[in-house]
């Protein structure tokens, strides 16, 4: 094969992220999302504080053992403060800390590998993560992928889809000192 009128398969090549998300907002997301073609749904499993979002797919050509993508990440819990009343504030007896409210949250740091995992329906779940991304208050996700025989990027920054363009850029190497040719001790110019 020469490679014309092949058809290119949906692939994630690059994936970077930063998202922050509430965790019940994450958990909602799963609970009523619209899965991707391929997809039946999307599991979310909490183990400790580690949060795996696994693709569901009943049906599917894949061999028995074959693990499908997942979406991994941590949870962490945060401090926030109560909202009070000014009448509330000075009702706070002048030792008495402010009342706080634990939060949990849903972070997906990293590249590729450590947040979406599995070859089997990774496209799939990079949609899923999108999704999730959407809802971000926090953070961003950008990503380089291939659709529909097409070069695409996106970048979420903290729930909204922001213009992005891919760029090409020369990679600076470091010039060795000691490969490089030392002008003063250089025997054939004295």
């Amino acid at each position: 094969m020469d490679g014309v009128g092949e058809i290119v398969e949906n692939k994630v090549y690059y994936l970077h992220s930063t998202l922050e998300i509430p965790l019940p907002e994450v958990e909602d997301c799963i609970k009523n999302l619209n899965p991707p073609e391929g997809l039946d749904s999307a599991d979310l499993k909490r183990r400790s504080n580690t949060l795996i979002i696994s693709a569901v797919v009943e049906d599917s050509d894949l061999g028995k053992y074959t693990p499908t993508a997942v979406i991994k990440g941590t949870v962490t819990e945060l401090k926030v403060m109560i909202e009070l009343t000014e009448e509330e504030i000075e009702a706070l007896e002048p030792d008495q800390e402010r009342p706080m409210d634990i939060v949990e949250i849903a972070t997906f740091k990293g590249e590729l590998d450590a947040i979406l995992q599995n070859t089997a329906f990774q496209y799939q779940m990079f949609q899923v993560l999108c999704e999730i991304a959407k809802k971000g208050s926090k953070g961003s996700l950008e990503a380089i992928f291939i659709e529909e025989d097409k070069l695409e990027v996106v970048k979420i920054t903290e729930g909204e889809i922001k213009p992005a363009v891919i760029k090409i850029a020369e990679e600076r190497k470091d010039v060795s000192t000691e490969s490089a040719v030392n002008w003063r001790d250089n025997k054939f110019i004295n």
